[in-house]
């Protein structure tokens, strides 16, 4: 006697490129407690959908539309074990908003250092 065996359907294979990618709600919960405030949607897209799908980002908004979070919670959002100290370096040709950029994150905890080396 022949036996049949059935088949289950496997769910297709979505390339990697595909998928979308999410913020762990822990490090959503890190955002907030650094920073204050949530992420806008926006900043949740770029974060997702550039860093975390390790795609290049380039965000363009308007004056505080919230661009800064987005590339200082970029080694927040990409931490992980096998990384000691993720790093992210934004190039600005402005010292005030490096100095002032670098002067916020140390108000959350984070470090930071300017192009000319202050921190």
């Amino acid at each position: 006697m022949r036996q049949l065996r059935l088949l289950q359907q496997q769910p297709p294979v979505v390339p990697l490129s595909e998928q979308k990618m999410v913020i762990a709600s822990d490090v959503l919960d890190e955002i907030k407690t650094r920073f204050g405030h949530e992420l806008r949607p926006f900043q949740r897209e770029a974060l997702e959908d550039g860093v975390l799908a390790k795609r290049d980002l380039f965000l363009i908004a308007d004056t505080n539309a919230g661009k800064s979070i987005v590339f200082t919670c970029s080694p927040l959002v990409l931490r992980s074990p096998s990384l000691l100290r993720p790093i992210c370096i934004c190039v600005s040709p402005l010292n005030s908003l490096m100095r002032d950029q670098v002067a916020k994150l140390d108000g959350t905890g984070l470090s930071g250092v300017d192009a000319r080396g202050h921190g």
